[in-house]
């Protein structure tokens, strides 16, 4: 079976390969959707130094970041103060460790340093879908198309630009991958390894090599390269346990929950086809053609979509967890978009380029329907200013449940919970929250500092204060009136506290 693959993929990579010139057409749909790519590129380049998040997650990363350069240990016992766990690999914090001190200090630095890193990793990841399209086959406009596409996509407008590990750990995976494909087993393994020391659950480009070589016959090769990538992983983590031994309660005990969240993969599959649509639809082309017919990729879909169902059962899930099954869909819709360029190529001049337009409109359809905020070069953050300037003046240990205000107050009395993470252990029983609620009960703590829901705040049905952290919070401290964002709650005994916070 592999060598009819191989036979089919010669001949029809000797047609793919072929050159020729663009047609009016092709010409128009690349020139659209590369016009609206570019765009959406300067967006990322003129968001980088903005103070404002549009996601949960890269202030806390970056927070995080900021005080390991300040001389806390990356990987920590959490469960007390401050209350930040580092739930990923070390890779992706090193890096933006080492790039920081270029952006200037503070949490701001390491938020700039790691939207760059994200950036990088973008276009890498662009990259590498417009060869492995090529490798299967398909001509250079519709490997061009598929991956401006990918580009376009609503996950990929926002996840793209904003500090997360996810595009670094899928830039690995699918250079494992191009790897793999030109004989050079050993780098893929490498690559795979890193990506699981980036994001702990990506083992995507691993898993789908093997199923590709046990389909193929090769079984011994099968287990060779999955029990490579096993000793690399347990090799890395026996030396990152040696560094950090709270790495495993981080890396692990951080993410475990209690209940799934079985509408989550669902949900969010549906917001990553609604959004970009087109490259579903071109890919499913692909298959019912038969114009897809590589086996690597067949596995490479295959994995990716399981793992990425599998992970947003885990409650805190969101549509970036999609990013590694639309990046192959984007490879394999390649294979689609020339059955539409041959057709396309058939017509005369005018509906040519009427058709042009339309397949780059609908390549572009989750950059024209993008939400406003992201639609905007830049945005300031909706800060009052009453409150910022209260919240400044109290000396004590500030609790946040929003990270971004430490964006703007770097002070390191003004200290970030992650609630999210620890409402899940309180939950299992594997956090002790004793002692937080005696530092409230007896006003050691000078301030909460909550965003827009206060006390509310939830996610997807499921509340971040947990019972008894709220009524522990509504006994003893009382809400700032007239101010807000952020939301102050204060002491409530007027004989407590520092003059400053009165």
């Amino acid at each position: 079976m592999r060598q009819r693959f191989l036979h089919a993929g010669r001949r029809v990579r000797s047609l793919a390969l072929s050159p020729r010139r663009l047609n009016p057409g092709e010409s128009v749909a690349l020139a659209i959707t590369f016009a609206f790519a570019l765009i959406t590129i300067v967006r990322w380049l003129c968001r980088i130094s903005a103070p404002i998040t549009w996601d949960y997650g890269p202030a806390q990363l970056a927070v995080l970041v900021d005080i390991w350069i300040r001389g806390v240990a990356l990987y920590r016992d959490f469960r007390t103060a401050p209350f930040i766990p580092l739930v990923y690999g070390p890779i992706v914090p090193w890096i933006t460790a080492s790039l920081a001190p270029s952006f200037g200090s503070g949490p701001m630095a390491a938020l700039e340093a790691g939207r760059v890193i994200t950036i990088v990793s973008t276009l890498a990841v662009c990259a590498l879908i417009f060869v492995l399209a090529r490798k299967n086959h398909a001509s250079f406009p519709a490997a061009s198309l598929a991956t401006l596409g990918f580009v376009l996509s609503p996950i990929v407008l926002l996840w793209g630009f904003e500090y997360r590990v996810d595009a670094p750990a899928l830039a690995l995976e699918l250079g494992g991958i191009l790897a793999f494909t030109s004989g050079m087993a050993a780098p893929a393994i490498a690559m795979f390894a890193a990506s699981f020391f980036i994001k702990q659950e990506h083992a995507i480009g691993i898993a789908a090599v093997v199923l590709f070589c046990w389909w193929s016959g090769e079984r011994t090769r099968a287990c060779a390269l999955g029990i490579s990538w096993l000793a690399l992983v347990a090799i890395g983590t026996a030396i990152l346990i040696a560094i950090y031994p709270w790495y495993p309660l981080n890396e692990y005990g951080a993410v475990r929950v209690m209940r799934f969240d079985f509408g989550a993969p669902i949900f969010f599959l549906g917001v990553m086809i609604g959004g970009s649509v087109s490259v579903a639809i071109l890919s499913i082309v692909a298959f019912t053609r038969r114009r897809m017919t590589d086996p690597l990729m067949l596995c490479l879909l295959g994995v990716a979509l399981a793992h990425d169902l599998a992970s947003c059962l885990r409650w805190g899930s969101n549509g970036y967890y999609f990013l590694p099954t639309l990046s192959v869909l984007a490879i394999i819709s390649a294979s689609g978009i020339d059955l539409v360029l041959e057709r396309m190529r058939a017509m005369r001049a005018a509906p040519q380029l009427a058709a042009g337009c339309a397949l780059a409109l609908a390549l572009s359809f989750g950059y024209l329907s993008a939400p406003r905020e992201l639609a905007r070069f830049q945005v300031d953050p909706a800060w009052d200013a009453h409150a910022l300037k209260r919240l400044r003046s109290i000396s004590g240990p500030i609790i946040t449940d929003t990270a971004e205000l430490s964006l703007i107050d770097a002070r390191p009395n003004l200290q970030w919970i992650d609630l999210m993470v620890l409402a899940s252990m309180k939950e299992l029983g594997t956090f002790d929250d004793a002692p937080l609620l005696a530092d409230i009960r007896a006003h050691k703590i000078a301030a909460f500092a909550l965003d827009a829901d206060g006390l509310d705040r939830h996610y997807r049905g499921r509340p971040f204060f947990w019972p008894t952290l709220r009524r522990e919070i509504e006994n003893n401290y009382t809400n700032l009136p007239g101010a807000g964002p952020p939301f102050l709650m204060l002491p409530n005994s007027a004989s407590i506290g520092s003059t400053a916070n009165r």
